[in-house]
Formats: C-alpha cells, structure tokens, sequence
C-alpha cells in the first residue's frame, strides 16, 4: 500500500495534495482503514483523507456478537477444532519462516487471530480463519487448503512503464495484457537455481494465464 501510494502521488506532481480522497472498501477491518488515511495524509500532505468500510470485520467469528453461531459452545467447539486445524494448516509456513511459537500462536485463526470469514473471488485476507487458505504438505502436518491463498503480486518496473503508455497509441495486445488488476507476475525468492523467478501464474494444465514471457531474476 505504501510504494502504491507514493508512486500515486509522484506520478501526479503533488495532485493528490489538493483535492478530497475517499476510500471505499467491501470489508475489512477499522483499524486498518485508520492506518491505511494516516499513511496517506503522511505521504501527500493532505488532511482530507476518509474512508468507509461497507461490511466490517471487525469482530471474530467466534463472538457471539458476530451471529454466526447460534450458541456459545458451539462457537466454543468451532473455535477449538479450527485452532488444531490452524496450527496444523500453518506449520509448513512457521517452519519454513522460522517463526517463534509466540508468533505461530498469534496465527492459527488468521493473523493475530482475526477469526475473519472473508474470501474474495480472487484472493484471500490472512485475517480469515488460516484452516481457510493456508496449505502444509509434510509429514506431521498434512492440510489442505479449501481456499488457497495466492501468493503477493509484484510489478516489474518494464510492466508498470508498459502500462502506463496511453491505451490510444497501444495495440490490442497491451490492452489486453494491462487488465485492470494490472500484470500478474508471482515474485517467488529462493528458487532452486539460487535466483529470484518472476514467474506467470499458470492454470491447472499448466498453460500461461496471461499473455507474454517469461521472466526470470
């Protein structure tokens, strides 16, 4: 959100500074809307930044506020067989992170136990329940995901300049490759040749998703 925003308001000389920003959310949490208005009044000197959050999220699925269980032991009993399943779902990524219990602890019903209920067509929040999307696959941990996260979108630099060249001047190429969610590149560090890949996501039968090359790091 930060590198989004301060290209934002590079790429418009100070725009941003002097007009009202409204941000609009289908859900999500409060806290994150307050941090998400101080970082961008920090970034274009503007104080007239607000924002709402349609649907909030702010409570855990668990809480009897929530409404989601009719009564307390059944959300007792659902709190309790999606955290063994939580710690189980997410064992591969504390491994592979190192992460210290406390931490892992703080993540087996979604980050910072959330308890969220959240899924989008395309992705999901690390807030939902971690049973929902994370996925492990060793020995003493074997889960899988009912919705599986995806991993972080990046931009290269060549794709981000590629796209923001006018849609007039372009050919139907570009128009068809810069959709409105943007180039899909999947950064992934660490490979087995000891470089970083960007690399295209792929369907099921392992064709291509979006169009163009592919690029390596």
């Amino acid at each position: 959100m930060t590198r989004t925003c301060r290209a934002a308001y590079t790429g418009t000389d100070g725009e941003l500074k002097h007009v009202p920003i409204f941000l609009v959310f289908a859900t999500g949490f409060r806290s994150g809307l307050a941090k998400i208005e101080a970082r961008l009044r920090e970034l274009t000197g503007n104080p007239n930044v607000n924002g709402l959050i349609i649907d909030p999220a702010d409570l855990s699925c668990f809480r009897s506020a929530a409404r989601v269980f009719s009564e307390a032991a059944e959300a007792d009993r659902a709190r309790s067989a999606f955290s063994e399943a939580g710690r189980v779902a997410i064992h591969d990524m504390a491994v592979e992170r190192n992460w210290p219990p406390e931490k892992t602890n703080n993540r087996i019903l979604g980050c910072g136990n959330a308890g969220g209920l959240t899924v989008f067509y395309y992705n999901v929040p690390t807030t939902t329940i971690t049973a929902l999307w994370s996925t492990s696959r060793s020995g003493e941990a074997n889960w899988t995901a009912l919705f599986p996260r995806r991993p972080r979108t990046i931009w290269s630099r060549q794709e981000m300049s590629f796209c923001r060249k006018p849609w007039g001047s372009t050919s139907p190429y570009q128009r068809s490759y810069c959709s409105a969610s943007g180039p899909s590149l999947q950064y992934r560090g660490g490979s087995a040749s000891g470089r970083s890949e960007w690399r295209r996501p792929r369907s099921r039968r392992g064709r291509s998703l979006r169009p163009g090359p592919l690029r390596m790091r």
